[in-house]
This record gives structure tokens, sequence and C-alpha cells, in this order.
């Protein structure tokens, strides 16, 4: 089930009527260019999900009062995309661009920086870095490549923004 596209361009259009009265440097801080996915996902999900219908109408209310929200409660509307992800994440399976392999590879890396200080202790009596940077390179691959098959799964189902 991917995201209502028609509903993120007419929150694409409000959000943009808008952008002469906003900072285009709080706007990016602040996130505002994912709010129309995100509101697209919970116009998707709103018919079995209550919390995403009650997360719909406060997007909506967020982008029609946009320049107020940011120049008044801007840490307040970062801790609300916040909470929009996590939502979708944890109860729809809906994740950030490149989700896995940014996680993969870092838990790989740091992996391979354990195993590669383990073997080079067992094998040399020492910590040889050229055999922790080698696993920590190798361990570091394959948590990339990993990771960029579960976003391409994830992308192929339509479930990220």
């Amino acid at each position: 089930m991917g995201r209502d596209k028609a509903y993120e361009e007419w929150l694409w259009e409000r959000i943009k009527e808008q952008i002469p009265k906003i900072s285009k440097r709080e706007a990016r801080f602040r996130q505002v260019d994912k709010i129309p996915a995100l509101g697209a996902f919970m116009k998707t999900y709103e018919s079995n999900c209550s919390e995403c219908k009650l997360y719909r109408k406060e997007i909506e209310r967020v982008v029609e009062n946009l320049p107020k929200v940011l120049k008044y409660k801007g840490p307040e509307l970062e801790r609300e995309i916040e909470a929009w992800k996590e939502h979708l994440k944890e109860k729809h399976g809906v994740f950030p661009d490149l989700y896995f392999n940014y996680r993969y590879s870092s838990y790989s890396f740091f992996a391979g920086l354990v195993v590669g200080a383990v073997l080079s202790y067992l094998f040399y009596d020492t910590v040889l870095l050229s055999s922790v940077g080698l696993t920590a390179s190798a361990f570091l691959i394959a948590g990339v490549i990993y990771g960029s098959r579960l976003d391409a799964k994830v992308k192929k189902e339509g479930k990220n923004y």
C-alpha cells in the first residue's frame, strides 16, 4: 500500500503558497519537505488507524499555519514530525530512504572492529591495525549490501519517503 499522491500534491501546493512567508533555512532545518509524504501515508492508513486520522488532521493544521508554527513552535514541530515518523515506522512499516543501509552499515562496521580485534589478538597476541581495518571493511561492505537489499524491498513495496 503506497502513499496517496493526490493528497501529497495538495499538501505541496499549500506549502508552496506560503514559501514567501517562511525562511528557507528554517524550513529545511525543521524538515518541512517531509510533511507532504508523511501526510500522504497518514491519509492512506487513516481508514484502519485512528492515530493516523488524528495525525493527518494535525498535519493539515501545521501546513495551514506553517509560518506561525515555524516561527513560534519550531522545536515542537520537530518533535511532532519525529512522532509521525516513528508511528509510521512502528505501526505500518514505512521507513525513510536509506534507513536500513545506514543502520546495517554502522552495526556491521562496529561488529567488524570487534571481530578484527579479537581475531588479531588470538592469532598475533597483539591487536594489529591492519587486520582490524580489513575485517571492519569486510563487515562494512556486507552491511551495506544487506541494508541496500532491504531498502530496495521497502522501496518496491512503496513504503519509503
